[in-house]
């Protein structure tokens, strides 16, 4: 990790970690690997095994670090999911799922924060997909509705403010959803993810020319997207644009 050579400190941490070894030198090898490393194959599979044994492990690990183990292990596995197809996806999902409602009830305010987050762009994702299939928004579950609202709040984030302007979308405020679906864009413009929302809800208020403006500029932004949701942004955007 020193000289800057993530792919080889991998290898052997992944090495390593295959090995009989002590539950420090196990810590340090699943948080580099969460942390730093690219996709390692299936090797999540044993990093889980590996946590588990930890957050177990109640004399060889104090609370804080089981803390940051369960913050870092969330945001490893995020990290993961934006690069894998979509078998290796929907396992991840399940496993990310529990942990992340498993903290909802811990006081750990950064905590609560992070499994908030993760929940709710596990759900834009699953509502992106709902789009492409009917072209157009869902409507929200109450648990849903309550998710986005709650993270929404703040309106400090491109993702809390794609998430508001869904709930806005759903309650049938459409001017207010457009506005803040383009605020999302314009904090993180990056995120494909947010832009298809904002075609979505200026579809919402019939205003064609902009709905394809921004169909142009998330089909520009299509290689930051999730690798599962890759090809259905790109028919996503590409039907809005020739239609």
């Amino acid at each position: 990790k020193d000289t800057g050579n993530i792919e080889k400190a991998s290898i052997i941490y992944q090495r390593l970690l295959g090995s009989d070894i002590s539950h420090d030198v196990q810590l340090k090898c699943i948080m580099f690997l969460l942390s730093e490393a690219e996709f390692p194959d299936n090797t999540w599979k044993q990093i889980e095994v590996s946590y588990r044994t930890l957050l177990n492990d109640e004399r060889g690990v104090s609370e804080e670090t089981r803390k940051k183990l369960k913050k870092t292990f969330m945001k490893g596995l995020l990290r993961w999911m934006k690069s894998l197809p979509v078998e290796e996806v929907t396992i991840l999902k399940v496993i990310l799922q529990e942990e992340c409602e498993n903290i909802l009830k811990e006081e750990d305010e950064e905590g609560v924060v992070i499994a908030l987050e993760t929940l709710c762009l596990m759900e834009l994702w699953n509502m992106i997909k709902d789009i492409s299939l009917s072209g157009r928004l869902p409507v929200l579950t109450d648990k849903q509705t309550l998710l986005f609202s709650q993270f929404g709040e703040n309106k400090s984030t491109g993702l809390s403010l794609c998430c508001l302007a869904t709930v806005m979308m759903n309650t049938k405020q459409i001017k207010d959803g457009c506005k803040l679906a383009d605020e999302a864009t314009s904090i993180s413009p990056d995120i494909c993810e947010y832009w298809a929302i904002s075609c979505v809800s200026h579809l919402m208020s019939h205003d064609y020319h902009k709905t394809i403006n921004v169909a142009e500029d998330g089909l520009k932004r299509l290689s930051n997207a999730p690798y599962y949701i890759k090809d259905i942004l790109n028919i996503f955007f590409k039907v809005f644009i020739i239609n």
